[in-house]
């Protein structure tokens, strides 16, 4: 297969998971919220058939993040510029995955109040942010490693190589290729909502009941309520 159809079918992959687990943001007694979320998942195979080692995720911890929505870089979209971040070990479950193996993350953490951005705050006070994605420097990203089963050489050297790191190696399998990014400067994390990466949840709820995120629903009309709303 050459890599102009790889590249190809990697566009047109559309296939994600909905997440079943709804988190909220904490809001402190100052007003402001901390939200805490899973930015990407190192050596997961995403839908573009990409996959960033742990050593992207570590040098992430270097430099300031931002946090925006929908990876639109404006100040409308920003949330805040306050963001702390770390590599934390879960269990793939616990992210979404099918078992418990164990799975590195870059995790965020940031802090903002309703007036940075009154949108977002509302969305992730009402658990509405389910997944996350990252935005990397794209020109400073170093080479894809193609790893292609069934490739040339080079290709299934790369496949023997970085295979056994891969988290999801059904998809792997399925698929016989994946690209790797060795290095892939990450500047900021975006809530987004559907993302590539399926496995970036907000993470555990805090501050809010079941109870407090309940919206009433109004009473049901009757026939001839109905009848009379349609005919006015």
């Amino acid at each position: 297969m050459k890599i102009s159809e790889i590249r190809h079918i990697a566009d047109e992959d559309k296939g994600f998971r909905e997440m079943s687990q709804r988190a909220v943001g904490e809001v402190r007694e100052d007003g402001s919220m901390v939200v805490e979320g899973v930015a990407i998942t190192a050596n997961v195979i995403d839908s573009h058939g990409s996959i960033f080692t742990r050593e992207c995720l570590e040098d992430a911890l270097k430099g300031t993040t931002f946090h925006n929505a929908n990876h639109i870089r404006d100040f409308e979209n920003l949330i805040t510029n306050e963001v702390e971040k770390e590599i934390r070990n879960f269990k793939w479950s616990e992210l979404g995955g099918e078992d418990d193996r164990e799975v590195a993350a870059l995790v965020f953490r940031s802090k903002f109040t309703e007036e940075d951005n009154p949108m977002m705050y509302r969305q992730y006070k009402l658990g509405k942010v389910h997944y996350h994605s990252i935005e990397f420097d794209w020109q400073n990203r170093s080479k894809e490693i193609f790893c292609i089963k069934d490739g040339d050489i080079a290709e299934r050297d790369a496949w023997d190589k970085y295979y056994p790191q891969v988290v999801n190696k059904d998809v792997a399998d399925k698929r016989g290729w994946f690209y790797v990014y060795e290095k892939a400067p990450i500047l900021g994390v975006s809530a987004v909502v559907l993302g590539s990466n399926k496995y970036t949840p907000t993470l555990s709820a805090r501050g809010f009941s079941e109870e407090d995120l309940i919206v009433e629903k109004p009473a049901p009309k009757s026939l001839l309520q109905r009848l009379h709303i349609t005919n006015h």
